[in-house]
């Protein structure tokens, strides 16, 4: 079994403000699996304002757009109706 007592918030382990903690069973067989620190809203906001202080920090690769009628998909497709 996995046990995790602590988050992983802006790259370091911090360890929850909140008490408690939650088990991780396994969907397929219902067994557990592991087990979680449960978090407060503290932790929630240490979270979502690092989140938030890291935008524009990483960079993101950037997707071309994309025609629908240039894909191969379309040219199979094409004159097709999907009514019924």
């Amino acid at each position: 079994m996995i046990v995790f007592d602590k988050f992983l918030i802006d790259g370091e382990w911090v360890a929850p403000d909140g008490r408690g903690h939650f088990d991780v069973h396994d969907a397929a067989t219902e067994e557990l699996m592991g087990r979680v620190p449960g978090g407060s809203p503290v932790d929630v906001d240490r979270a979502a304002a690092t989140a938030r202080s890291s935008r524009g920090r990483c960079p993101r690769p950037r997707s071309e757009p994309r025609c629908c009628a240039s894909s191969p998909r379309a040219s199979t497709s094409a004159g097709r109706s999907w009514s019924r």
